[in-house]
């Protein structure tokens, strides 16, 4: 794809003590005059105007894709499949004629489509309403300690996703590589370059300033990187960087546990330990951009017992059992390696406080755990772990469920691709 000049836009520069400007805090702030956390569309993107990097079918209105109205419609539709034109009026608590209105102009330029009336009701039938997954696509990248996930999503939300393995790769090299799986995802799922709204490209660690994350070790030559920036420049469209742990939230919210719970934290049992929030319909973010960091509860004199799989690893390599990388833990839960009891034992009390502090902090309805560590070892966790909780006058507070991701390990990559229509649609 041929890079476009590059259009003149607001600053998104972040101030010397590491904030945005105060314009882009407030245009991105929603409800929360504190200022302590931020609910707010993914904050990294970059140019800061995304839309004047669309294609200019996609400028429907003031150079963006949809007005506010239509992003609340469009929002129901994806959360209700075959969702009735009078369901939606009632949804909405609109007249028929401003439904109709609506629905009119997604219709016709090509975001919806109608399917076959609703049987089985009184009056006229309604036909039922669903996103058009060939309106526009766009692309997801998730990078992680020794792999990059790569997806695919079409406008209403399906998928196809190609995987590789690195080991310290030069940045080029692995762009190379990204933009060899954008071509055949493309060609696979029948879209061209100049369908693609935009990309979402997430990366394991936390931020540190402008759109640099602070990654492992054996991605440290990234922590160098204005991730958004490079990334749109060598594309040619909009680019939305976050972490690892806030995109499989936002994969989650979407297409697994979000479709029975409003809000959910997503905790990220990788190589390392981290989390991502939602709640309302966004990611939480934070003043930082670093909502979710987990991994900072932990005092010092616990900091190695923290329940992160890779210490897991270490601890099973130093005992002399040879363990290749996180699959592997799945075989030494399986056949009950006594370290691996052992482990368990020691980390349970941090995996109960870490549980304790999100559902006292965040209060959300579900906690999912979730990431590249195998299934098996999240449950064993989950099967032991205890809240902390009192009663007062006979009274306890209600806690979130603990559940299993639905998504599995491809929840980074998925939610990476769905940040630009988050941003853009929904």
């Amino acid at each position: 794809m041929p890079v476009s000049a590059w259009p003149a836009g607001p600053s998104s520069r972040r101030r010397p003590d590491g904030r945005l400007p105060r314009a882009r805090r407030s245009a991105i702030s929603s409800g929360n005059p504190n200022g302590l956390f931020r609910m707010s569309m993914p904050q990294n993107c970059f140019p800061v105007a995304p839309e004047t990097l669309l294609p200019e079918r996609f400028r429907r209105h003031e150079g963006g894709l949809v007005r506010p109205s239509e992003r609340r419609l469009l929002s129901i539709v994806r959360r209700r499949p075959d969702v009735t034109r009078a369901e939606i009026g009632a949804d909405m608590d609109l007249a028929q004629q401003s439904v109709h209105r609506l629905l009119g102009g997604l219709l016709d330029d090509g975001l919806i489509v109608f399917g076959r009336a609703a049987a089985g009701r009184r009056g006229q039938p309604s036909p039922s309403v669903r996103l058009n997954p060939r309106f526009a696509c766009s692309l997801g990248v998730a990078l992680s300690t020794s792999r990059v996930g790569i997806s695919c999503s079409d406008f209403a939300g399906g998928q196809k996703m190609r995987s590789f393995e690195i080991d310290g790769d030069p940045v080029d090299d692995v762009l190379d590589r990204i933009d060899a799986c954008f071509t055949e995802l493309l060609e696979e799922m029948e879209f061209s370059r100049d369908d693609v709204l935009g990309i979402g490209f997430a990366i394991a660690g936390y931020v540190i300033a402008d759109w640099r994350y602070s990654p492992p070790h054996t991605l440290s030559h990234w922590s160098k990187v204005e991730i958004a920036p490079r990334v749109s420049r060598r594309f040619g469209v909009p680019c939305w960087s976050e972490n690892t742990s806030s995109a499989a939230a936002l994969g989650e919210a979407m297409f697994g546990a979000g479709k029975q719970h409003d809000s959910l934290v997503y905790v990220d049992m990788s190589y390392g330990l981290g989390s991502g929030i939602y709640s309302d319909g966004r990611l939480m973010t934070g003043a930082y951009g670093n909502a979710g960091e987990i991994g900072g509860i932990f005092p010092d004199a616990v900091y190695h017992l923290r329940p992160a799989p890779g210490l897991l690893i270490e601890k099973l390599r130093r005992s002399g059992r040879h363990v290749a990388g996180l699959p592997d833990l799945g075989r030494a839960v399986a056949e009950e390696w006594p370290e691996v009891e052992d482990w368990l034992r020691r980390v349970q009390p941090q995996f109960d406080s870490m549980i304790s502090a999100i559902s006292g902090l965040i209060d959300p309805d579900c906690i999912v755990l979730g990431g590249d560590a195998p299934v098996n070892l999240a449950s064993k966790l989950a099967e032991r772990s205890t809240y902390f909780r009192r009663k007062r006058y006979g009274f306890a507070r209600r806690l979130p469920d603990l559940i299993l991701s639905q998504v599995g390990d491809d929840a980074s990559c998925i939610g990476a691709a769905w940040l630009p229509l988050q941003d853009f649609a929904f």
